[in-house]
């Protein structure tokens, strides 16, 4: 509060999480380190870290009382659909969080549990996701995917009037997205679906990464015709592959 700074957490990643916390149960390592039967969520609203400025990470597992605090508090929610299937971990119940006025960004979560960490793969799944989750067609529409994976996660960073979308003044992040391509045919005409294809149905549904073929970030040229303008690719994939060697050797030398 002193400084005012955001709190970033993974919280109620999973069901164990919540369960081993609110009995207390030290012997799970997903238990919180608090001495009191509470899952984490309450636990950080007793000590006072449930607010604006909370970063809560993944949140699957949540009770109809803690979306409506959620809500109320205005947390700002980062749902990583990859990870939480990966691993198992539950549905981050979004259509219901959307419902209520809350904040929902999109992230990747590590690599180790997302393995590509692609934000074009994240948002259409997101938008998938809480379709199925929800039962309703209707949850998530493109748009709504889009903000999450751009505006949204500004503001949840307290940064939204620096970044997060293209308005004068802001700063000028932009990615340049090939869409007359032979995979994205037809091509869209107009941005309202009611008079045609919409681009930004084309872009959250049908587009990859391999389409992004510009990137700049702050102004600067980050990616040009899809090389890249401040990494050596070739250096990067010698380094990938010299630890690629260093982690077979410590598999091999442990009998995995």
């Amino acid at each position: 509060e002193e400084h005012g700074l955001p709190v970033h957490v993974h919280l109620h990643e999973t069901s164990v999480e919540c369960d081993a916390s609110e009995k207390l149960d030290t012997t799970a390592l997903a238990c919180h380190k608090s001495e009191h039967k509470l899952r984490p969520f309450q636990n950080l609203d007793r000590i006072g870290l449930v607010n604006d400025k909370l970063i809560a990470v993944h949140m699957t597992c949540l009770t109809e009382e803690e979306i409506k605090v959620v809500a109320e508090k205005k947390v700002s929610i980062v749902h990583c659909p990859t990870s939480n299937l990966k691993l198992a971990s539950g549905f981050c119940p979004v259509a219901k969080l959307v419902a209520q006025g809350v904040n929902v960004a999109i992230g990747t979560d590590g690599q180790s549990s997302n393995n590509t960490v692609d934000m074009m793969a994240e948002m259409k799944l997101a938008a998938i996701l809480a379709k199925g989750a929800s039962h309703d067609p209707k949850a998530v529409p493109a748009h709504e995917a889009l903000r999450m994976a751009t505006i949204n996660g500004a503001k949840a960073l307290h940064l939204a009037d620096k970044i997060g979308s293209l308005e004068v003044g802001k700063q000028a992040d932009v990615i340049a997205i090939r869409i007359d391509t032979i995979e994205t045919t037809p091509v869209p005409v107009v941005a309202d679906s009611t008079k045609g294809f919409d681009p930004v149905t084309h872009v959250v549904y049908s587009s990859t990464r391999d389409q992004v073929t510009d990137v700049w970030v702050a102004g600067k040229r980050l990616l040009e015709a899809r090389q890249l303008k401040t990494v050596d690719e070739a250096r990067l994939q010698k380094i990938g592959a010299d630890y690629t060697a260093k982690v077979m050797e410590v598999m091999v030398a442990n009998g995995k």
